[in-house]
């Protein structure tokens, strides 16, 4: 059996952790040796390997949390985190800090990360990015967005953490509680939303997504409610199915170098839009800074106004030079002329920060959105390349006419906040020389002299600024000063005075020819339209867009229907691991929790050449080897420098029981495969066997290859497609406890409403019986396999912990193993030579990665 890899399970404990909370997950780096692990109380957790260091925690969002889904990035330098709340945030390697999070609306069941096989060129690499405008500094988030350094800045932080450096696609694959997986390229930006419950009936909670090296195939496993004539009214009897699902997602690896360069694109065009959220939250703040400073100058006085009578006594003032009692005291006892030159500085200084805020920012924003868009202009004219990811030119063209109406807002803007600090500073000229008269004082020749250009100003000023009353939640009056000029771009209200523009040359000519405004480069002049409006419909069409993409894509995944694989109970569920092969192969293993005394092998092509997926005449679902293995007392099992005092356990019927108890398992590479089991004398104990492939490839009892039968019953509502009703087990478990010599019946048959077999039989084993047991629609019978014998005395390890939790990593030679009351976590290096000295050089190595990382 030459193409059977083995391995010597030479195992080494390097440490040990008690815990005060019970972990749920854990899972292996693949670049380094760093573990990652989540407890009940929804931490999540970086520790190192040897010395289980914690480098970082992540707290729960909210209380009662439950971290339902972890995946590494394939370079190890973003991690996913999951949460039952439908919550998924990426999180920074070197701090666990959050760059970025999104809402899938359901409960999130699975995540996965996958990497394209084959990098982009560099002549398909994105050469534009690098002539867009840097967006500048900011006081409180931002940092130059094209510096070496660390910054906190959106666009930088994508470019350092999810879109730089990545020189080949990659996708994360979230699965959810109602049948959904959503793909997002880089795990930031949405492409496809596949929709199990169109093609399978009842289907449920995903359990795992993965997909193949070449992303043209997607492996789902999903669990669904037995039909209903099989429920029972015991919720502990309740069965689910472990349903198969293979999706068609050549449209990805057939355009995955257009979708690298459109994600990238759609990942700056939501970085602009950060940046610009927070630009524009930061404009509200010194804007309503500027209303506070005037109402705290001037509330002594209009407090005890009626609506109106303090603009009046500012207009008699300036008009006729009368002043009543009251407003003349205010003028010279409260408003003294120290406080004068601190409204006037503080009130100033707020323009100026507003004015830069939309100079430097916001116009920057919509530069950069009009120069992104316009690549993705020339990518829909490219239909041939992008026409299947959905890019339109009609679309993007609308998009690209919101972003300039958008910038053109922002030069709209800036001159309005330039009118406000003349009129303001007219007004403080003076409100300071009259302040000066009233009290006796000389006033100087500067400010004694007031132009009629000035006075306007002043009246445009008490106009509108003075003032406005509103309404607060308990009915109570209130008198603000309201700033109308600017504040009113500030609002989604339409504008209550808009910038008068009759002599707009170009709005006049647009007047004259209403036809040139749907030419698709004119932009249009949206005068009523405040800022935030304006930003709205742009955010809006930039949504649809992106939602467009996502939509064509996802019509271009096709989905076969289910094929059952095994059963289990609701309550306790499946244990399930998928590995990819490079021969265009997928493993998977399937451990059931209610009867935790095998896993099942399952074995399918990823070549779509083999796999017909929602054809109009057949459907063929390659299932290429199915085997169902245990593993009982044996040499290998047994050995003298094994053995325990007890040399068997007894079952609650007070039989023994020859089977040992599975815990776990999980591919510890595409040739090996890890599996915890029970140790057969001591429950406190468990065995860590790894089982090549190949054994089980080679002894797998069936190989299936099923048609399209057109007399589907309708249980199946969407045509031309297979069912492969595969009842995985119904045995009879108490013949297994009596007689561990007789093969295990799994009376594993398809359903009579499916379809039939292509082949009988095809592969055969000593150890179990492949003697055709016909079933109305099936030839054939699965007959268990024990692997005792198959395995090697150096493929065992017995392990001083009663395991709970399996995690192994075959890139790092390391397993981890939590205990069963999930409150020990041990850790233990593989294939570890006799000879081989105790070093921590890759310890030492990923440690001076992460430091190099953190400082730049």
């Amino acid at each position: 059996m030459s193409n059977i890899t083995s391995t010597a399970c030479q195992v080494k404990q390097v440490a040990e952790q008690h815990l005060s909370v019970g972990l749920t997950k854990c899972l292996w780096s693949p670049k380094m040796d760093l573990l990652l692990t989540s407890n009940t109380h929804g931490h999540v957790l970086l520790q190192r390997h040897r010395s289980l260091q914690r480098v970082w925690q992540l707290l729960p969002h909210a209380e009662h949390t439950t971290v339902t889904g972890l995946a590494w990035r394939p370079d190890s330098n973003l991690i996913a985190v999951g949460y039952h709340t439908g919550l998924v945030m990426l999180v920074t390697l070197e701090s666990g800090t959050e760059v970025h999070s999104f809402e899938v609306g359901e409960g999130v069941t699975s995540l996965s990360w996958h990497q394209y096989s084959q990098p982009v060129a560099a002549l398909e690499k994105d050469m534009w990015s690098e002539y867009m405008t840097p967006l500048p500094a900011s006081d409180k988030w931002f940092t130059e967005s094209h510096c070496e350094g660390n910054s906190d800045d959106p666009t930088c932080w994508q470019n350092n953490h999810i879109i730089r450096n990545q020189d080949c696609l990659t996708l994360l694959v979230v699965g959810t509680a109602n049948s959904k997986v959503l793909l997002y390229a880089f795990g930031f930006v949405h492409c496809a939303t596949v929709e199990l419950s169109n093609t399978v009936p009842r289907a449920g909670a995903v359990i795992e997504a993965q997909c193949s090296d070449g992303m043209n195939l997607l492996s789902i496993i999903v669990e669904r409610p037995s039909i209903e004539g099989e429920v029972s009214e015991n919720p502990a009897d309740y069965t689910t199915e472990g349903v198969h699902v293979t999706c068609d997602i050549a449209v990805i690896s057939e355009h995955h170098k257009e979708l690298y360069l459109l994600a990238r694109k759609h990942a700056e065009i939501q970085s602009l839009i950060n940046y610009a959220t927070d630009a524009i939250n930061r404009l509200r703040e010194a804007w309503e800074g500027i209303l506070l400073e005037m109402d705290t100058k001037l509330d002594a006085y209009s407090g005890t106004k009626e609506e109106g009578e303090v603009s009046a006594d500012f207009l008699d003032l300036l008009v006729f030079g009368y002043s009543s009692p009251e407003f003349h005291m205010f003028l010279s006892n409260k408003l003294s002329e120290k406080g004068l030159k601190k409204l006037r500085q503080t009130v100033e200084l707020g323009y100026t920060n507003m004015h830069k805020l939309v100079v430097k920012q916001l116009e920057a924003v919509g530069q950069g959105l009009v120069f992104v868009i316009s690549q993705m202009l020339g990518m829909a004219r490219r239909t041939d390349r992008y026409g299947q990811l959905g890019v339109e030119e009609s679309v993007v063209c609308q998009s690209l006419k919101e972003a300039g109406a958008f910038l053109l807002k922002t030069g709209e803007l800036q001159q309005v906040i330039g009118t406000s600090v003349r009129d303001f500073l007219a007004f403080i000229k003076w409100l300071a020389a009259v302040h000066l008269r009233i009290n006796g004082l000389q006033v100087t020749q500067e400010l004694a002299k007031t132009t009629q250009q000035e006075t306007s100003h002043i009246m445009g000023f008490l106009h509108d600024t003075l003032e406005e009353v509103v309404v607060d939640k308990y009915g109570n009056r209130h008198r603000k000063f309201r700033l109308e000029g600017v504040g009113q771009y500030l609002s989604e209200e339409e504008l209550k005075t808009p910038v008068n523009a009759s002599n707009n040359p170009w709005l006049l000519f647009l007047q004259e020819h209403p036809e040139m405004q749907d030419l698709p480069l004119i932009l249009p002049p949206r005068r009523n339209e405040s800022l935030i409006q304006n930003y709205n419909s742009l955010s809006l069409e930039l949504t649809r867009m992106a939602e467009r993409s996502v939509h064509v894509i996802s019509q271009n995944i096709r989905v076969s229907c289910g094929v059952p694989l095994v059963k289990s109970t609701s309550e306790t569920g499946l244990i399930v691991s998928q590995c990819c092969c490079s021969n265009d192969k997928m493993n998977a293993i399937i451990v059931p929790k209610s009867f935790p005394y095998m896993f099942f092998f399952y074995e399918w092509s990823t070549d779509l050449n083999d796999v017909y997926l929602s054809c109009t005449d057949a459907s063929v679902e390659s299932i290429q080897a199915i085997g169902a293995f245990y593993f009982s007392r044996s040499h290998a099992l047994d050995l003298q420098a094994f053995s325990s005092p007890n040399v068997s356990i007894v079952s609650e019927e007070g039989k023994k029981q020859p089977a040992a108890r599975i815990i776990g398992a999980q591919f510890y590479s595409q040739d090996i495969l890890s599996v915890l089991t029970q140790d057969f004398g001591n429950v406190m104990r468990c065995l860590f066997v790894q089982v090549p492939v190949g054994v089980l490839r080679s002894k797998a009892s069936l190989n299936l290859y099923t048609s399209y039968n057109s007399n589907v019953s309708d249980d199946i509502s969407v045509p031309a497609c297979v069912r492969v009703a595969q009842e995985a087990y119904e045995r009879d478990s108490s013949s297994l406890k009596q007689n561990s010599e007789a093969p295990l019946d799994l009376s594993a048959r398809l359903s009579p409403k499916a379809v039939r077999t292509k082949e009988q039989l095809m592969c055969s084993t000593s150890s179990a019986d492949t003697s055709a047991v016909l079933d109305s629609s099936f030839v054939g019978k699965i007959s268990a396999v024990d692997l005792s014998e198959a395995i090697e005395t150096s493929d065992v390890c017995r392990l001083d912990v009663a395991g709970g939790l399996l995690a192994v990593s075959g890139k790092r030679k390391v397993a981890a193993v939590v205990a069963s009351h999930r409150r020990t976590i041990v850790l233990y290096e593989t294939e570890v030579d006799d000879d081989e000295d105790d070093d921590e050089e890759g310890e030492v190595e990923d440690e001076e990665r992460i430091q190099e990382e953190k400082k730049e």
